[in-house]
């Protein structure tokens, strides 16, 4: 059995163990995911340096866990992993979701990591920068998990949302065995910073969401380090 195989094989024992004894608690909410990717590339490779493979696989998943730990208070926690055969850029392993919550019907306060989604088209939403973009995921869809304090104000005129975020998250892009790169290879060390805090820049952002009949609508502000590479 080839170390790939050997790799979707563990995590599929080591996931179906922690679901196994999840499961026998009736407060928590589970659901597990496990796929394989295979990528197919009829032409060869154009840079040098480049994998030759006509394959490239991969195997990714994630387990969530959401636990109610009363009437107003939760726990979630989704971790997520991928493991690429070629590309080790695209290896990653990452909390999507991993936090505390308390819900009231006026106010919700959250601490930890999440995933937020501004906008609501399927396609191109230019207002959607809490999240980086996991630049591994061939879709372009996935975000990663951003460390946030998240704090909501939930009157009958509309949402305001109010996040902190103490941490930036790097972009990954393709590494030198990669096949979706340029001619230079982009590296996280060759990153530089506007800010004298680099990753660490304490950014704000602001949203009041409502709608009205079939309408959505919001307005959102952001101030820090942009997601866009």
């Amino acid at each position: 059995m080839s170390s790939f195989s050997n790799l979707i094989f563990t995590n599929l024992i080591f996931l179906c163990f922690i679901t196994s004894s999840l499961f026998a608690n009736e407060n928590v909410d589970t659901r597990l995911s496990l796929g394989v990717e295979t990528r197919y590339f009829k032409n060869p490779p154009k840079w040098a340096g480049q994998s030759t493979d006509d394959f490239q696989n991969s195997v990714e998943g994630f387990f969530e866990v959401f636990y109610p730990l009363d009437s107003n208070h939760s726990v979630t926690i989704n971790p997520f992993f991928r493991k690429d055969e070629i590309d080790e850029n695209r290896d990653l392993l990452d909390v999507r979701e991993g936090y505390w919550l308390f819900e009231s019907d006026l106010i919700e306060v959250l601490v930890g990591v999440d995933t937020v989604f501004w906008g609501v088209t399927e396609s191109i939403n230019l207002v959607d920068v809490i999240n980086q973009t996991d630049a591994g995921d061939f879709s372009g869809d996935q975000k990663l998990g951003q460390p946030m304090i998240n704090l909501k104000f939930l009157p009958e005129y509309g949402t305001f949302s109010f996040y902190l975020l103490p941490y930036f998250r790097e972009r990954s892009f393709s590494g030198y065995e990669g096949r979706f790169r340029g001619a230079t290879v982009i590296e996280k060390n060759d990153s530089e910073f506007e800010s004298a805090d680099a990753l660490h820049n304490l950014d704000v952002a602001l949203r009041y969401s409502h709608y009205f009949a079939d309408i959505d609508f919001g307005l959102s502000y952001f101030k820090g380090t942009s997601r866009e590479p």
